[in-house]
Order: C-alpha cells, then sequence, then structure tokens
C-alpha cells in the first residue's frame, strides 16, 4: 500500500491497471478474493475471482487535494498487467469521515442511498452524495460503485441503495485484513451501467 501520486482523476482502466501492479505483484498471492456481479436486466454479469485494490488513509494528506476515497476495490474481466481498451468491470468505493491505520478490529454497517454523478472518469468522494439509512454507521463516510468499459452513456447521475457491512478483523499499523459485503440496487454509475450488484470480498492488505 504504497502512498499514490497526487491527482484528482484517473480514466477507469488507468486505474485498474495501476491498482493491479500494485495489489497483485508477480509471485504474490492475491490480496483480495472473492466476487462481484453486475445484473443487466435479467443477466448477471460475472467478474473474476481476484480483484485489485487501492487504500488511501486519510490522516496526513495534503488538504489542497483530493485523493479520493479510502478505499476502492475493483474487478475486470483483464486482471493484468497488460490493458486491454474493451476491459469491462465493476470498482467499490468504501470512504470514512476520518481513517486511521492502527485503530483495531471495527465492524461498520452499510445502509443508505449513494448519489453517484455521471462521470467517465474516477472521480473524487466529495463527487457523491450520500444519504444514510437508520442503521447506518455514521463514521462510515458513504459506499458506491461505478462500472467501467470502453464506450457507454456516462452523463445521468445514478442514485444507488446500497446494503451491507464492512468488517475490519485487523487495523494495524502495516496490516489490514477484512471483509466487505455490499448489495447494490439501482444503476451502478459509470460507463456500463447495470441495474443493480452484488459484492463479497475478502482482504488481507499489507506494507
Amino acid at each position: 500500500m504504497k502512498r499514490p501520486p497526487l491527482f484528482r482523476r484517473v480514466p477507469f482502466a488507468l486505474a485498474l491497471s495501476l491498482a493491479v501492479l500494485g495489489g497483485t505483484g508477480c509471485g504474490r498471492e492475491p490480496t483480495v478474493t472473492g466476487h462481484m456481479r453486475v445484473r443487466h436486466g435479467d443477466v448477471w454479469e460475472e467478474f473474476p475471482t481476484s480483484a485489485s485494490s487501492l487504500v488511501r488513509p486519510h490522516a496526513g494528506r495534503d488538504s489542497e487535494f483530493d485523493l479520493g476515497p479510502v478505499f476502492s476495490f475493483c474487478h475486470s474481466d483483464n486482471l493484468s498487467a497488460e490493458r486491454r481498451e474493451d476491459s469491462r468491470g465493476l470498482c467499490v468505493y468504501v470512504d470514512f469521515e476520518l481513517f486511521a491505520k492502527g485503530s483495531g478490529p471495527a465492524e461498520y454497517a452499510i445502509d443508505g442511498a449513494a448519489h453517484v454523478p455521471g462521470q467517465r472518469y474516477q472521480g473524487t468522494d466529495d463527487d457523491v452524495h450520500f444519504e444514510p439509512g437508520p442503521g447506518h454507521s455514521p463514521e462510515l463516510k458513504a459506499a458506491w460503485t461505478q462500472s467501467f468499459c470502453s464506450d457507454g452513456d456516462d452523463e445521468k447521475t445514478a442514485i444507488q441503495q446500497v446494503s451491507g457491512r464492512f468488517v475490519l478483523e485487523e487495523n494495524s499499523e502495516d496490516r489490514l485484513r477484512g471483509h466487505l459485503e455490499l448489495t447494490v440496487q439501482g444503476p451502478t454509475a459509470g460507463t456500463c451501467p447495470g441495474d443493480a450488484a452484488e459484492v463479497t470480498l475478502d482482504f488481507d492488505l499489507q506494507d
């Protein structure tokens, strides 16, 4: 989990490529496993059982830059260092009001509506408006998804009803290990939005 360069927006495919290189390196076991799937009408589109990841803890960040949500997980039909122009996939984001490494185990409930603006490129967390439901954990700022592909309609704001949980079984200075479950009802946003999504991931991220 190296400190990312300072930037505001990157193309989906480029972000995925960078995250794959950083998250699964040569000869290493995948640090994120599980599944993501997106529903298009009556058909579910399944993605591979290993994922890329990116973590940007809020503590110590330059206030002049918005580096985006704390946790990003992406699945694609092309999890390799060689990016394809026709790659399709889904990214899920989990953001916090304040997140500190080393603060110990915790569990957060996800319950609310995410308003995700239509855009071809990955936005900052400030671009997403989240309305928490009655069961939502207040420490968790927002959770949402964005689909991506080489073309598609990216002009409409997507309103997603999201529910699930984010569990940190270990949160130490050099390791973040846990589990994410997320159900999305409504457009998955991004360039190739589906009608719904389901996410189940286990992650073990070490410095």
